[in-house]
């Protein structure tokens, strides 16, 4: 699919490790939508389409939870994390005992 973007690779391999197929017709989806892969690569909202596309898949759709971590991780959304990480100190805090 020729895919730069780190995002977009990144995306693209965790939707393949869940089914390989729904991943190549998300991809060959959004590579149409915006009519090439080099033009996908470069804008800026390639990955929320992709991410769009993906969510609404009859497969994906299914694992939204997973989808919004892996999408949220290249979307500078931290809030997940955040979330996971908000009981434990950080290594400043320990250092700072």
């Amino acid at each position: 699919y020729k895919l730069k973007n780190p995002a977009l690779v990144v995306y693209f391999a965790d939707m393949f490790w869940q089914s390989p197929n729904t991943a190549r017709e998300v991809a060959k989806q959004t590579i149409d939508y915006f009519k090439g892969t080099d033009k996908l690569n470069a804008d800026k909202n390639g990955l929320a389409k992709m991410h769009e596309f993906a969510t609404k898949s009859s497969t994906f759709g299914k694992f939204s939870t997973r989808r919004n971590y892996t999408y949220s991780a290249f979307n500078g959304k931290e809030s997940r994390r955040k979330e996971e990480t908000s009981g434990r100190k950080s290594q400043k805090e320990i250092r700072a005992k």
